[in-house]
């Protein structure tokens, strides 16, 4: 081999290297500045069948700065056996239940996990769901991207009953659409029947102080979400990553199935105004956080 050659050839894998080197510990350095301690809420009620799936998402975790908070919802199934096998083995992650293991629904358990939660930041997970093992760190980085992220969410792949499916894909064709930037601004008005731009509660995660000062007195169990998003959006943008983090299952028996959502559209207008009634009034107590 000419010499000249040899010596170009090497030069050029030598800076090649050094420069995936750089990019690597860049991105490293991006992602360790800020590691805050994460807190996962996951609220359980009869899913024995698929919560070790989902459990077993958390603790397959790239970012290992996590608690779990488990609330079981009164489940009469073996869930709570499942959920031990996590408790007692590792001592981040916690079970709780209501006062003599009652079913209070969604509003009550999503309270008592937020309560129980000890975080700068809670995610949400429901037991029927799981995560890619870089969900926790692609926010992570985000939070080491932008000052003042106080609600993020991500990308969603839908899986399970083929029909469900079909109709969830055209609506999460929407959320790409609108949510193709990192920082997002959108209004509550924004958010109607027509149209949610979080698909589910178990693609976001919302700084701790901001849902403790949120009002979750929705008039439909079923749209919490909504509830909560509308009072964060009022004043805080949302921040997106792209990457498709969550897997979203389809089922007849999920709580937020399309059968559900459509049979409580006919009591959306007293719940829209109800709603409105508190973020434009003095009743949210959520302050101003990020100026637009």
């Amino acid at each position: 081999m000419n010499k000249s050659l040899f010596y170009g050839t090497s030069f050029a894998i030598i800076t090649l290297s050094v420069l995936i080197v750089f990019f690597i510990t860049r991105e490293q350095t991006l992602t360790l500045n800020k590691q805050p301690l994460i807190s996962v809420v996951v609220t359980s009620y009869n899913y024995e069948k698929f919560i070790d799936k989902t459990l077993k998402s958390i603790l397959n975790q790239s970012y290992k700065n996590y608690e779990v908070v488990v609330i079981d919802d009164g489940s009469k199934d073996k869930s709570i056996d499942v959920i031990k096998k996590y408790t007692t083995k590792y001592k981040n992650f916690h079970l709780y239940t209501h006062d003599d293991n009652q079913n209070r629904g969604l509003i009550e358990s999503v309270k008592l996990g937020v309560s129980k939660s000890s975080g700068d930041y809670v995610a949400f997970l429901e037991s029927d769901d799981y995560w890619h093992k870089d969900n926790l760190l692609e926010k992570v980085k985000m939070i080491n991207k932008y000052d003042d992220v106080f609600f993020i969410s991500n990308g969603v792949e839908v899986f399970g009953e083929s029909d469900s499916v079909a109709v969830r894909n055209a609506y999460i064709k929407r959320v790409k659409q609108l949510l193709f930037k990192d920082k997002n601004v959108i209004h509550p008005l924004q958010i109607s029947t027509n149209f949610n731009p979080i698909p589910t509660f178990s693609c976001i995660m919302i700084k701790k102080e901001v849902l403790d000062n949120l009002d979750y007195n929705t008039t439909i169990p079923e749209f919490l979400d909504y509830w909560l998003y509308r009072q964060i959006l009022l004043y805080n943008p949302l921040f997106h990553v792209k990457k498709k983090l969550t897997f979203w299952r389809q089922h007849g028996s999920s709580y937020n199935s399309i059968e559900r959502f459509e049979k409580n559209l006919q009591n959306f207008d007293d719940f829209f105004n109800a709603n409105n009634s508190v973020i434009f009034s003095d009743k949210l107590k959520l302050k101003k956080y990020t100026p637009f």
